[in-house]
C-alpha cells in the first residue's frame, strides 16, 4: 500500500532506465469509484501532462515506471483545473458518524499499487485531535460515500 501523499514528487522513469523523465505532481482519484484514475505530471509551462491508470504501470515506493513516453497524454488547461478543484474538494470532504455528528475530514488515502484501488482512507480530526491521538486510518468498507459526505458504518467512531 502506498499513500497519496507519499507518491507526490516521486520520479517517473522509463522501464529499465534510472534517469527520471518527470515527477508526479498530483494523484487524480475517481472518488465515487474509489480508485486512482491517474497522475498529473510536472511539466513545462502551458503544457499539462497526465499519466492515466494502466495495467503496465509499475508503482513502487521509489517511483513510477512506464513502458514508453507514448502513455503520457496531454490535457487542456481547463481539464487540469477541473481535476485539481475536484481533488481539493474531495480531500476536505466531511466524515460523519452514524448519528450524524461530524467526526473529521478526509486527509489522505492508501491505495494498492497493483490494482490502484483505494484500500484505506485517512480521517483527520483537526490539528489538536491528530496531535493528541493521531489521525484515523479506516478501511474503505467501513465508510459509505453519500452526496452529503462520508458516513461511518457501524455504531460510531473508532
Amino acid at each position: 500500500m502506498i499513500s497519496g501523499w507519499h507518491i507526490v514528487h516521486l520520479p517517473v522513469r522509463l522501464t529499465g532506465r534510472s534517469r527520471p523523465v518527470t515527477v508526479v505532481e498530483q494523484v487524480i482519484v475517481s472518488w465515487p469509484d474509489l480508485w486512482v484514475a491517474g497522475f498529473l505530471l510536472a511539466s513545462p509551462p502551458f503544457r499539462f501532462r497526465f499519466l492515466p491508470a494502466r495495467q503496465d504501470l509499475r508503482i513502487t515506493v521509489t517511483g513510477v515506471e512506464i513502458p514508453s513516453l507514448k502513455v503520457i497524454e496531454r490535457r487542456p488547461r481547463r481539464w487540469v483545473r477541473e481535476q485539481q478543484k475536484a481533488q481539493k474538494w474531495w480531500q476536505n470532504w466531511p466524515v460523519e458518524s452514524g448519528d450524524g455528528q461530524m467526526v473529521g475530514r478526509v486527509k489522505d488515502f492508501f491505495f494498492d499499487e497493483k490494482s490502484l484501488a483505494i484500500t484505506h482512507v485517512v480521517i483527520s480530526r483537526g490539528i489538536v485531535g491528530d496531535l493528541l491521538s493521531g489521525a484515523w486510518v479506516l478501511e474503505r468498507e467501513a465508510l459509505q460515500f453519500t452526496d452529503e459526505g462520508i458516513k461511518l458504518l457501524g455504531a460510531g467512531a473508532p
